[in-house]
């Protein structure tokens, strides 16, 4: 498959070469050559989208995340448009039949937020909302400017995924059973029989021990339950340093070139920085309209197609050491 993909895009290459040295007298070649490049294309496209279907790694699923929002630089104008963004995404969760609840927001100015706080819940919904993690922009004149300036200003947003109730499934094949006599007290019983268990969990090296009950059975099953319940926390604590992670990526330092995108009021436009893309009609992108929601369909798309010529580029790389190799 990958293969085809190269072949077909050498081959829109040199169709595009051949159209740009045919003359306009050859109109009959010209109409062959785009016919057969936007078979290509075509071809191209298919292709991309089975490659993304295999290769691409599983996407965790959460249904519920924490958002925060922080005035950074820019003052008051900043904490005026931390409200707008909160507001934005508070329309954008209604849209689309979110949960939205605020967890703490510090407000010490009518319309104007320094911090929020909220929870929101829906299906796969950190898929939908983690790009919008990072320094948000505003340039415009503020309302108490006098002379006419535009300002600009930042705010942060963090999306956080959390952790669900985390489902422990252990493969008796993982584990390593054995069995040894108990010490200490407990009479004739316990020190003359294989009662005591030991469970190893292989592939993370978690034990457990339990020796305080005359039966085997009943002294596995506390080994049982203490495996499980070490392997929940290992599996918890993991999810939530993923979260802080996010966290940490998504802020930065907050300053003004960091920033993931723009709100320019003077223009009546909205720039993503990550993907060169913009859109006009601000109003209707704060609050929550399809603006926003063609913005986010977009980085969604293209992130995919990022990740998947990273993976391809990786793959290309070892062939050619493995190539220089042999």
């Amino acid at each position: 498959m990958y293969i085809e993909y190269k072949d077909k895009v050498k081959e829109i290459a040199e169709l595009k070469s051949l159209k740009s040295d045919l003359s306009s007298d050859e109109m009959e070649m010209q109409d062959l050559a785009e016919q057969e490049q936007a078979e290509c294309q075509q071809r191209v496209a298919e292709l991309l989208e089975q490659m993304i279907e295999l290769v691409l790694p599983p996407i965790p699923q959460y249904n519920e995340i924490i958002m925060e929002i922080h005035c950074a630089v820019g003052g008051k104008e900043s904490m005026l448009f931390a409200r707008e963004i909160y507001t934005m995404y508070r329309n954008l969760a209604y849209h689309r039949g979110w949960e939205f609840n605020e967890v703490d927001v510090i407000s010490e100015e009518k319309d104007c937020i320094r911090r929020a706080t909220i929870s929101l819940s829906g299906d796969d919904i950190y898929e939908a909302m983690k790009y919008e993690g990072g320094v948000h922009r505003v340039q415009r004149v503020p309302k108490t400017e006098s002379g006419g300036r535009i300002h600009t200003s930042t705010i942060t947003v963090s999306i956080l995924p959390q952790p669900e109730e985390v489902n422990i499934t252990i493969d008796p094949n993982d584990l390593r059973v054995e069995t040894f006599r108990a010490s200490g007290a407990g009479g004739q019983h316990v020190n003359k029989t294989d009662s005591a268990v030991r469970i190893i969990h292989i592939p993370t090296g978690v034990r457990a021990e339990s020796q305080i009950e005359k039966s085997q059975h009943s002294n596995k099953v506390h080994c049982m339950k203490a495996i499980q319940e070490r392997l929940y926390q290992i599996e918890f604590d993991k999810q939530l340093e993923e979260s802080q992670r996010f966290r940490k990526i998504q802020v930065g330092t907050a300053s003004r070139s960091e920033k993931i995108r723009t709100y320019n009021f003077p223009q009546d436009r909205v720039t993503d920085h990550r993907i060169h893309y913009s859109t006009n009609n601000i109003q209707q992108f704060l609050n929550g309209g399809e603006p926003l929601l063609n913005m986010m369909a977009v980085i969604q798309e293209k992130s995919k197609y990022e990740i998947l010529n990273e993976i391809l580029q990786t793959f290309q790389n070892k062939q050619t050491l493995s190539h220089l190799q042999s």
